[in-house]
């Protein structure tokens, strides 16, 4: 085959060659070329509970089940190995070099084979290639894995895992990275000295206590778990860079790139170290979302329309325990049931995790009902049926009615509370006021008023001093329509307040009252049954109201 001159210059070829050796799918090139390893389980005594039964139909040794993959493992189980049992001398690492010839392959593989490096010894064969795209500058790792369990099945699995050898490619990189550093850095300031503050006013141990409330709790974990992703990905760099190292020195014409053996096997560890932490850098991330949007409760709080999800969860929270006691027992006995009914038919209820997740993709209506009355019509329809009535109709309804009935309540008690776009606008009308000098903000005059306001109990046994317009004005330097309205927006506070309270009185005495009246009910039931079943008419229980 002979090539345009165009595309031996592509292709990286001499001029007339007709084979085209070292790459992958065109765009790719094989780098120090293919590892082969395995994890290599010892043979024992097989240990069996009749050695009779034994000796009578087996001869031979056993593989012990530490390494025994019945079901098809999980991605993350796949790419690692077990180092107990791998590179063991009975069947150690080997290479097929890249630009080698498919004669020397064959005598390689013939040579193994003779060897039995494959051997019923075996539990796990991971195949494994490297290739370098150029265009992209990226790094993929094609792993191609072969599970065998002592049932003789042999689970299969191909996974390519891929990443850039230079993460950072512009500037536009660096400036975003930068960026989110600074917001951590600026909120960890702040955060820093707001409980610096409660220290100071309160003490170490109260000052933390009254801090660390459900806001600032979890602007501190999104703190730390920002300072734990960088130093992650700080370490992922240093790896990426010792990887590239290690690439500066191997050739392109030479076969398996690198010089020696000793080279190609730590540049196939380098690259199974950064696809590993590539796979727990991606878990970490997807956890980040979570903690950045739970920070938006704490401004949520603050608005009373937007507080009613959180308030109702918080209100019900309760209640939701308790009906989750229940549910989840209930929940295990059809779990249960159901590992095994059909734990030997079919994968997904295998074990009890698998069970427990297919259980709950039935309840939400996701289920192959071919598959289930497999293993017989009759139990499929009593079990299905009787889990669809019990936990899908009844229990589920439950807890909505739970969250429906604290719902009601929240939303009845906000009142005619200011809608968020109300909020915003007074809230942008304000800074407007502030920049303009027309206003102060309402934390510097918190502070005025009341230097140490964190500790509440610095007050006690104080004369209560009436604040005025003309106090706010003279001594605090508040403009005067500020002070006007401060004191009326107080003025409504303390009216609202003291009603709540006098609703809360009189709850407590709806309350005791019913605890009354249910201590004379079971007082007159006793001296009914007192009567009623022999006992003395002249003996009256006695009761305490």
């Amino acid at each position: 085959m002979t090539f345009p001159d165009e595309t031996e210059k592509f292709l990286g070829i001499a001029a007339g060659d007709a084979t085209v050796k070292g790459k992958y799918l065109l765009f790719h090139s094989i780098v120090a070329g293919v590892r082969l390893r395995q994890e290599y389980v010892p043979a024992e005594e097989c240990g069996t509970a009749d050695d009779d039964v034994e000796k009578a139909v087996h001869t031979g040794l056993c593989v012990p089940s530490e390494l025994d993959y019945w079901l098809m493992p999980e991605l993350t189980q796949a790419l690692n190995m077990n180092p107990k049992f791998t590179n063991k001398p009975e069947a150690p690492d080997q290479l097929l070099l890249n630009l080698w010839d498919q004669t020397t392959v064959r005598e390689k593989l013939r040579a193994l084979e003779n060897q039995m490096w494959f051997s019923p010894q075996t539990a796990k064969v991971e195949i494994t290639f490297v290739t370098y795209n150029a265009h992209k500058d990226l790094i993929t790792s094609t792993y191609v894995i072969f599970f065998l369990n002592t049932g003789g099945h042999i689970h299969k699995n191909v996974e390519p895992v891929s990443f850039f050898l230079h993460p950072y490619n512009g500037a536009i990189d660096y400036i975003f990275d930068i960026l989110w550093a600074i917001l951590v850095l600026w909120l960890f300031v702040v955060e820093g000295f707001d409980l610096i503050k409660h220290w100071y006013q309160l003490g170490f141990y109260t000052g933390t206590v009254e801090y660390m409330d459900f806001g600032n709790f979890i602007d501190w974990m999104g703190i730390i778990y920002a300072f734990m992703l960088a130093i992650f990905w700080i370490i992922q760099l240093t790896k990426l860079g010792d990887l590239s190292e290690t690439l500066k020195t191997g050739s392109p014409t030479h076969p398996g790139t690198f010089q020696d053996d000793a080279t190609r096997l730590k540049f196939f560890g380098q690259v199974d170290d950064i696809v590993h932490d590539t796979h727990l850098f991606c878990t970490l991330l997807a956890v980040y979302p979570f903690i950045i949007v739970s920070r938006f409760f704490k401004a949520f709080s603050s608005q009373p329309r937007l507080a009613m999800v959180t308030n109702t969860l918080s209100r019900a929270s309760v209640d939701i325990f308790h009906f989750g006691v229940v549910f989840a027992s209930v929940f295990t006995v059809f779990t249960l049931s159901a590992l095994l009914l059909w734990g030997q038919e079919l994968e997904y209820f295998a074990n009890f995790p698998r069970a427990f997740n297919t259980v709950f993709r039935i309840m939400l209506g996701d289920f192959d009902w071919d598959e289930l009355h497999e293993v017989g019509r009759p139990q499929a329809y009593l079990w299905f049926w009787t889990f669809q009535w019990l936990v899908n109709l009844i229990m589920l309804n439950m807890l909505l009615a739970i969250i429906m009935d604290v719902y009601t309540d929240v939303k009845s008690g906000i009142g005619n509370a200011e809608t968020l776009w109300s909020q915003s606008s007074e809230i942008i009308s304000r800074e407007q006021q502030v920049r303009r000098g027309k206003a102060r903000r309402l934390k510097e005059i918190l502070v005025s008023l009341d230097p140490t306001y964190l500790d509440e109990d610095d007050e006690e046994g104080m004369e209560a001093v009436p604040v005025r317009v003309e106090t706010l004005v003279n001594e605090h330097d508040v403009p005067e329509h500020q002070a006007l309205h401060i004191l009326l927006a107080a003025e409504e506070l303390r009216i609202s307040d003291h009603a709540a309270e006098e609703h809360t009185d009189d709850v407590k005495r709806v309350r005791r009252i019913d605890q009354r009246v249910m201590q004379m009910h079971r007082f007159l039931e006793r001296y009914m049954q007192s009567s009623i079943y022999g006992g003395s008419s002249t003996a009256t229980p006695s009761v305490t109201i």
